[in-house]
C-alpha cells in the first residue's frame, strides 16, 4: 500500500509541475520561415526526380538486354551442342563422384 501511495504522489507531483508550464514564444515570423521552407522543399523534389529513378531506369533496360540476350544465345545452340554440353559436367567431375549415379536405376530393375 504505501507503493501505491508513493506513486500516486510522484504523478501527483508531475501533473502540478505541468500546471505551471508556459506555452513556447517564437518571434514574428517564426510560422512563415517554417512555410516557405516546407513550401521550398516540396517544390525542390516534386520538380528533379533525382538519381534513384534515373538508376532504377537504367538497371530495368539492363535486365531487360541481359534476358533478351540469354534467350537469342540459348536458341542459336544447336541439338548436338546441347547434348554434349548437358554431359560435360559429368564427364569432367567423374573421379569427384561418392556414389554410384547407376543406383536408382538398378532399383528400377529389380
Amino acid at each position: 500500500m504505501k507503493n501505491k501511495d508513493h506513486i500516486d504522489h510522484e504523478v501527483q507531483k508531475t501533473l502540478e509541475s505541468l500546471d505551471n508550464m508556459e506555452r513556447a514564444k517564437t518571434d514574428a515570423f517564426f510560422y512563415s520561415r517554417v512555410q516557405s521552407k516546407l513550401q521550398h522543399e516540396t517544390l525542390q523534389t516534386a520538380s528533379s526526380p533525382g538519381l534513384g529513378f534515373a538508376f532504377s531506369v537504367a538497371a530495368v533496360i539492363l535486365i531487360i538486354i541481359l534476358n533478351i540476350s540469354t534467350i537469342l544465345i540459348g536458341s542459336t545452340v544447336s541439338g548436338e551442342d546441347a547434348q554434349s554440353s548437358s554431359n560435360y559436367p559429368a564427364e569432367t567431375f567423374e573421379e569427384y563422384r561418392v556414389f554410384d549415379l547407376n543406383y536408382y536405376n538398378q532399383l528400377e530393375d529389380n
